[in-house]
């Protein structure tokens, strides 16, 4: 199941690191997990956003994927975090 996320982060040396996320539930109530671990990004690439400059060609990624621990109810849970740079949306997969 996917749904919107507002996650808190921190910004370190370049990269993003989920600090803490909350969701909406079905009854429309906020809840707020804390990230215990998380696997640092995966970049999700498209292959029509790369861009040539003197140095070669790069390419820039459109979403960037976490693989979080948190816990549920005293269960850990791994959950995924996506965030989706052009839209600058956060999305939580569980």
């Amino acid at each position: 199941m996917t749904k919107p996320a507002e996650v808190i982060c921190q910004f370190k040396n370049g990269e993003i690191i989920p600090i803490r996320f909350r969701i909406e539930d079905e009854f429309k109530e906020w809840q707020t997990f804390t990230v215990q671990k998380y696997k640092p990004a995966k970049k999700q690439l498209e292959a029509h956003r790369a861009y040539h400059d003197i140095g070669g060609t790069f390419q820039i990624p459109n979403m960037l994927e976490y693989d979080c621990k948190i816990e549920v109810l005293g269960l850990e849970k791994t959950v995924q975090l996506r965030y989706f740079i052009n839209e600058c949306r956060w999305k939580v997969v569980y």
